[in-house]
């Protein structure tokens, strides 16, 4: 059992380290007894044995302070794309050997899971935006309102400690809100602490574009056709996300559908801009217009765009992307609207 599962169970560190520790517990509690006894002598059958007599030897997180920031430096370094913060989360999960990590990103008017490896659950209802902001020094103990709000989202219990940093962007404007819970980091000492705190606070300066959660349309076709801007034609593109997502979950671990889909469909609308639109269906489709005034080549259209896409995230380069499907369409004619709806829906 870890020392995170142990603290689920309500205990503290030193009354789940059993063992030795327990034993020599124990035999200072029967050597006091037999002092007690008449004449003073310790039985032969309860005297302790050197074992028994050991004492307990906390456990040492295995990064230094140094450590911790030659990975800060080096998660600084990568490129500043639209799946930034996903690649940060990835790499400090692989070499921060924490026991559980969470991360939440905006979404709407508050901050929503988006990555979480360690945690027993992964609930998507989102936190009031004053949760981050209430967090404190990066790495310090959250707050018990903060707790409050966090935990049932992550299936601990409020009496867990938990760790936690923000990170800000310019004007002061919260770009996401890190989570952590270790045992062994707990026996560690105040400037190690701060400094995973401070790892995880650095990406904020990095984090542009920002990333918000994004919902799925309920009638996708209907949003795309309403932005055509008044062009004629448009070139629909779809792209079924769900079996990257499944590939990207083998290779990185943790990271939701919410938020790999969110990315996409974020990356896709600067790629289009205001020549397009796009929108992410509910059967987990990125969903996209190219407008033109004049008719398109619609499997270039669709080349054209997976290869920005794949160009533009580089958490996409290992992983396969789904080929999709494209078709030519006349926004003037009176049914393309319900023509687009069944295309996506085919």
């Amino acid at each position: 059992m870890s020392l995170l599962e142990k603290a689920l169970r309500g205990a503290k560190p030193a009354e789940v380290q059993g063992g030795l520790f327990a034993k020599a517990v124990a035999a200072k509690a029967v050597r006091h007894e037999a002092e007690s006894l008449p004449g003073g002598d310790e039985p032969a059958f309860i005297r302790p044995t050197p074992e028994e007599e050991s004492v307990f030897v906390p456990p040492e997180f295995p990064l230094s302070a140094s450590d911790l920031a030659a990975v800060e430096s080096e998660i600084l370094e990568f490129k500043a794309s639209g799946d930034y913060l996903l690649a940060v989360f990835a790499r400090i999960a692989e070499t921060l050997p924490l026991e559980a990590l969470a991360l939440f990103l905006p979404r709407g008017e508050g901050l929503a899971l988006a990555a979480s490896l360690g945690f027993p659950a992964a609930m998507t209802d989102y936190i009031p935006e004053s949760v981050a902001r209430r967090s404190g020094s990066p790495g310090s103990p959250l707050s018990e309102e903060s707790k409050a709000a966090i935990s049932s989202l992550l299936g601990v219990s409020p009496t867990l400690m938990l760790r936690g940093a923000t990170m800000y962007g310019p004007a002061d404007a919260v770009l996401g809100q890190w989570v952590f819970a270790d045992g062994v980091l707990e026996y560690a000492d105040q400037e190690r602490i701060e400094a995973v705190g401070r790892l995880l606070r650095a990406p904020g300066r990095r984090a542009s574009p920002a990333v918000s959660l994004q919902e799925p349309s309920s009638q996708p076709g209907s949003g795309l056709v309403a932005q055509r801007h008044g062009q004629r034609f448009a070139v629909a593109v779809a792209l079924d996300l769900r079996s990257s997502y499944i590939e990207l979950d083998m290779r990185v671990p943790g990271i939701l559908p919410q938020a790999f889909f969110s990315v996409v469909l974020e990356t896709a609308q600067r790629i289009l801009g205001p020549s397009g639109a796009a929108v992410l269906t509910e059967a987990g489709q990125l969903a996209a217009l190219l407008y033109s005034a004049s008719e398109l080549d619609a499997d270039l259209v669709r080349f054209q765009f997976r290869k920005s896409l794949k160009r533009a995230l580089p958490i996409l380069e290992p992983i396969e992307l789904s080929e999709g499907k494209s078709l030519l369409f006349d926004l003037t004619d009176a049914g393309s609207e319900a023509a687009l709806s069944r295309f996506l829906a085919e």
